[in-house]
């Protein structure tokens, strides 16, 4: 199980053609915690071995103690259901450059992220 608590920084332009607002969102997003901690198979034992992050006890340290920062990008699609109120859906793309694995680790585990935020929007 990996955890991330994250920032995002991000540059956005949006157009509108009636009630459809689209968009382009991209920039970086900045780690504030991570977090590894689960089991793998070991080939070599047949059995699971605990797996964490460097300066965990007892556990197979194969992560780092921090991520650093992804690069992310997004196109949003908003419908306008009334002057202040929309409906929002944003596929989205998040790479992380560096290696989430320690260095000391043979396997060097880089992450993309694909996927769908979806919701409401309000102007203020």
């Amino acid at each position: 199980k990996l955890q991330f608590v994250e920032i995002p920084l991000l540059l956005g332009y949006e157009r509108q053609w009636g009630k459809l607002r689209v968009g382009l969102n991209a920039g970086a997003v900045l780690n504030l915690y991570f977090g590894a901690k689960g089991a793998i198979y070991s080939p070599a034992t047949a059995e699971a071995i605990d797996f964490g992050q460097q300066g965990d006890r007892d556990v197979l340290p194969i992560f780092e103690r921090q991520a650093t920062a992804a690069w992310y990008a997004g196109l949003s699609l908003a419908y306008n259901l009334h002057s202040r109120y929309s409906v929002i859906a944003e596929p989205y793309f998040k790479t992380y450059p560096q290696a989430l694995s320690s260095g000391a680790y043979d396997l060097q585990q880089n992450y993309w992220l694909t996927g769908m935020q979806l919701g409401m929007r309000m102007r203020l």
